[in-house]
């Protein structure tokens, strides 16, 4: 049985007693019906909210999933020049790219030597790629624009969400965060951080672009 149906147990009990609960005053009574019926107006709702979370939770966990998968492939093809920027294009967010559009226009403008702030790489961890695959996909935590934590007790409406992977290059396991946001109806990475060396991929960019 719901929490509901108990509740509506109760109250129906309550009124087939003519509310005289047993020691109650009438003004007890009365407001003992009325929490009652409060409890059962958000009872269903807070299930509902229960369901839509842990959809929401499998749908942010399955594109980042989608993402890895079209990584895997893209570097599993003889050239792969240019997939860190096609791969943003199509997975990453705009502030992300923006920022990364910064780096290269500075680089094309100081770097003489062509090297620049992408000696490696950001979707491998690394600067080759060979048997690259991600798993061990999690969910941490997903927040709204308001920046406070979202759960069953709120509005599903989050906007933010912190994941981490298990990322295999090579023989070697790298632990990844990916920070992902909501716009253009989907979910999109804003940040990359390489847990094992502490590091901030859009903190680096902009720490280089002295901002």
């Amino acid at each position: 049985m719901t929490c509901a149906a108990c509740l509506l147990a109760l109250l129906t009990s309550c009124q087939a007693r003519g509310n005289k609960m047993e020691g109650l005053s009438e003004s007890a009574q009365k407001d003992c019906v009325a929490v009652v019926s409060e409890k059962m107006a958000v009872a269903e709702p807070a299930t509902d909210i229960q369901s839509d979370l842990a959809e929401l939770e499998d749908d942010i966990i399955l594109r980042v999933k989608v993402i890895y998968a079209a990584v895997h492939r893209a570097y599993d093809a003889e050239d792969w020049s240019d997939n860190m920027t096609v791969l943003a294009d199509n997975y990453c967010s705009r502030d992300w790219n923006r920022t990364v559009e910064a780096v290269r226009r500075y680089d094309d403008k100081y770097e003489s030597e062509g090297v620049g702030f992408f000696d490696s790489d950001y979707w491998i961890m690394g600067q080759d790629a060979k048997d690259l695959y991600a798993e061990n996909v999690r969910l941490e935590t997903m927040t709204s624009s308001k920046d406070s934590p979202v759960s069953s007790a709120t509005s599903l409406d989050p906007d933010r969400a912190l994941v981490t992977i298990d990322l295999h290059n090579f023989d070697h396991v790298r632990h990844v965060r990916l920070t992902l946001v909501k716009e253009r109806g989907d979910w999109f990475i804003d940040d990359f951080e390489d847990i094992d060396n502490n590091y901030q991929w859009k903190a680096g960019m902009k720490e280089y672009l002295g901002l």
